[in-house]
C-alpha cells in the first residue's frame, strides 16, 4: 500500500478515536473480557491486523512525520507530553561497532554477551538475527539465522531455561503497516546458518488481553518485551491501533513453563487469555493520549531492572537518544527522569535502536546509514539517571 492511501486510511481511523481537550477516548475496547473459543483456536483475535492512527515510528523520516501531522491537526494532541521529575544531559561513550554484517538494514536491537554480540534487523516481513564475535571494542560478524515472518521488533533478551540458551522475541508481523510491526512474543534458540517460521516457535498470542482480568486493550498494533536483570521477570509492552499502551509484568518461569508444553505440541501459541498466563501475572498499567511516556514520541527498545524500574528509549534519525525511566511496582509507576545521551556522531542520520542494562551502564544501538560505522553501541552510565 503506498503511504498516501496508508495516511488516508489511518486517518478515517483516526475520527473513530476524537479527541476531546488533549484526551484520546480509546472506542475500540472490548467489553468482554474473554476470547471467544472461535478465536482462542486461532493464534489471532479477529481485531488483529486492522490499521490505526500513525505514530512518528511508522514513518521513514521527521519530515514525513511532520507532514502528516500538519494534515491530521487533531492527531497532534496524542503526542506524548508528559513530563519527567527530572531532566538531564549524559555524554555517550562509544562502546563498539559492529562490522561486516551481510545486509544494510537498521539494526533494531543488539544483545551483549560476553563473546558475542547479537544483533536483530528488519528485512521485509522477516527478521535476521546475526552473531558477532566481540575483539576490543569491535564486534564482526560471524553467521545469523533467518526468522521468517517475525516483523518489526526490538526485543532480543537473552536467557536460560532448563539448561538452555533462548531469546525473548518479538514474533507474526502485522501486515497492515508498513513496517510490519510484531504482534507476538515468542522464544527462539540461536541456530547458526538456520530459518524458523514464528508459527514453528512457542510464543503468546493474543496480546490485546496480556494482563491479570484478561481484558482487552483493543486491536493490537505492535509489542514488545523486556526481561529483568535477574531474568527473574518480564513484561510485555502493547500498543493498540489508537496509540493505547498497556504494560503487563509477569513471573518469567511460569511463562516459560506455559511455552515448554508447547514445544511437542503442532500448535504452538499459548494466548494470553489463559488462566495460567493470567495467573502470572502480578500487575499491570496503561497510558494514553498525551500521558503516554515516548520520549521524542517514540518507542524504539525497553528494558527491566531488578528493582522493577522500567527504561524507554525514543529517537529517529536526526534526534538525540531520548532515554526515559519510570520507577515504582505493579500497577503504580511514576517518570522519575528523561537522560538525553549526547556524543558528536549523533549526526542528522543517527538512530536510536534498542537499550540494554549491564553491569552499571545503559547501552544502546545508534544506526547510521550515512555513516562509515552504520552500527555501534555507545553507553551511559545509571547514574545518570
Amino acid at each position: 500500500m503506498k503511504l498516501k492511501q496508508f495516511v488516508c486510511k489511518a486517518a478515517s481511523i483516526a475520527m473513530c478515536a476524537m479527541i476531546i481537550g488533549t484526551t484520546v477516548v480509546s472506542v475500540n475496547v472490548k467489553a468482554d473480557t474473554k476470547a471467544t473459543e472461535s478465536t482462542v483456536a486461532l493464534d489471532t483475535h479477529d481485531d488483529d491486523g486492522v490499521a490505526g492512527i500513525l505514530e512518528q515510528d511508522d514513518f521513514d523520516t521527521l519530515e514525513e512525520y511532520q507532514k502528516y501531522l500538519e494534515t491530521h491537526p487533531k492527531v497532534q494532541t496524542r503526542q506524548s507530553r508528559v513530563s519527567a521529575n527530572k531532566n538531564v544531559k549524559a555524554a555517550a561513550t562509544l562502546r563498539y561497532k559492529i562490522k561486516g554484517l551481510t545486509n544494510t538494514a537498521a539494526i533494531q536491537k543488539t544483545y551483549i554477551g560476553s563473546t558475542y554480540i547479537y544483533v536483530i534487523q528488519r528485512i521485509g516481513s522477516d527478521s535476521r538475527l546475526s552473531r558477532c564475535l566481540i575483539n576490543g571494542s569491535t564486534a564482526t560478524y560471524q553467521d545469523h539465522m533467518t526468522l521468517k515472518n517475525f516483523g518489526h521488533g526490538q526485543t532480543l533478551e537473552w536467557f536460560e531455561h532448563n539448561s538452555k540458551a533462548y531469546f525473548w522475541v518479538t514474533c507474526k508481523a502485522n501486515e497492515a503497516y508498513k513496517f510490519k510491526w510484531g504482534t507476538q512474543i515468542g522464544r527462539i534458540q540461536y541456530k547458526a546458518k538456520g530459518s524458523v517460521d514464528y508459527t514453528e516457535i512457542p510464543r503468546f498470542s493474543h496480546m490485546s488481553y496480556a494482563n491479570k482480568s484478561g481484558t482487552s486493550i483493543g486491536e493490537v498494533k505492535r509489542v514488545d518485551a523486556a526481561l529483568s536483570s535477574d531474568r527473574k521477570k518480564v513484561f510485555f509492552w502493547v500498543m493498540d491501533n489508537t496509540g493505547e499502551i498497556q504494560y503487563s509484568f509477569y513471573n518469567a518461569e511460569k511463562l516459560n513453563a506455559e511455552l515448554d508444553k508447547k514445544e511437542s505440541e503442532e500448535s504452538k501459541f499459548v494466548p494470553c487469555t489463559s488462566s495460567a498466563v493470567k495467573s502470572a501475572c502480578y500487575g499491570s498499567f496503561r497510558q494514553s493520549g498525551s500521558n503516554r511516556v515516548l520520549p521524542n514520541d517514540s518507542c524504539q527498545g525497553l528494558e527491566f531492572s531488578d528493582g522493577d524500574s522500567i527504561y524507554i528509549i525514543g529517537g529517529a534519525a536526526g534526534q538525540k537518544p531520548g532515554i526515559a525511566k519510570l520507577t515504582g511496582s505493579g500497577s503504580s509507576y511514576k517518570y522519575s527522569c528523561l537522560v538525553t545521551a549526547t556524543h558528536n556522531n549523533f549526526g542528522g542520520n543517527a538512530e536510536s535502536e534498542g537499550i540494554q542494562l549491564k553491569g552499571d551502564y545503559v547501552y544502546f544501538g545508534i544506526s547510521d546509514k550515512q555513516s562509515s560505522d552504520k552500527a555501534c553501541i555507545y553507553s551511559i552510565p545509571k547514574s545518570a539517571f
